[in-house]
């Protein structure tokens, strides 16, 4: 029994990580499961069904996370808003001092939400008061595909810190792991057909990583 699990967490992986080769009604083999009961009642009780819209990062530097998310992974500026809540979207860096909101938009196709929201960190909102002064970015990752995580890697400026080099995981995907300028994951993710001897261990119940 644990090796058919084994099996069928293996494939389904797979095939998520391969979602744009893969015939529309068979992207996430995930969905083929019978239909969640107890989420149903959820989403009754609070008035709708849930899904990811966009994410939100708070940010202590946010001319530092603009370098990093524009000029480093390739984000383009959809909107930024200054102080004075004026909204600007240039990409000039002379003008990201006074940038304490952003939108950024991704380049590349996404069946989900490919955008990244950056706040800066203020002490007088709610969630500034929650944070505190405390570090931001422990326990937060988030995963991006599109770049080669290669390519990537071999271009990177130096201040950039490599929280694991690129490697092609178990479940078929090439990736590296970067540190954000405020200590969050970033991943880059990219399908790869190459053969991957963690996916045998795991197809066979072996150790993975």
């Amino acid at each position: 029994m644990d090796q058919v699990k084994t099996n069928d967490a293996t494939e389904a992986l797979t095939s998520v990580a391969k979602h744009d080769q893969v015939d529309t009604p068979t992207k996430n083999p995930i969905k083929t499961v019978a239909k969640d009961e107890a989420a149903d009642a959820v989403a009754a009780a609070i008035g709708g069904s849930v899904s990811l819209s966009i994410s939100c990062l708070t940010v202590n530097d946010m001319p530092a996370s603009l370098a990093f998310y524009l000029d480093v992974l390739g984000f383009k500026l959809f909107m930024g808003v200054d102080g004075d809540r004026k909204m600007t979207a240039t990409d000039d860096p002379a003008v990201w001092p006074s940038i304490i909101f952003a939108i950024l938009s991704g380049t590349g196709e996404s069946e989900t939400a490919s955008d990244l929201m950056l706040a800066t960190r203020n002490s007088e909102d709610a969630i500034g008061r929650a944070l505190g002064d405390g570090p931001l970015g422990k326990g937060m990752a988030l995963y991006l595909k599109g770049p080669d995580p290669d390519a990537l890697a071999a271009t990177l400026p130096p201040h950039v810190e490599v929280l694991a080099q690129p490697q092609t995981k178990w479940y078929g995907t090439r990736e590296v792991s970067l540190a954000d300028p405020n200590g969050y994951t970033v991943t880059v993710g990219k399908h790869t057909d190459a053969p991957c001897p963690m996916a045998e261990q795991g197809a066979t119940g072996g150790k993975t990583e």
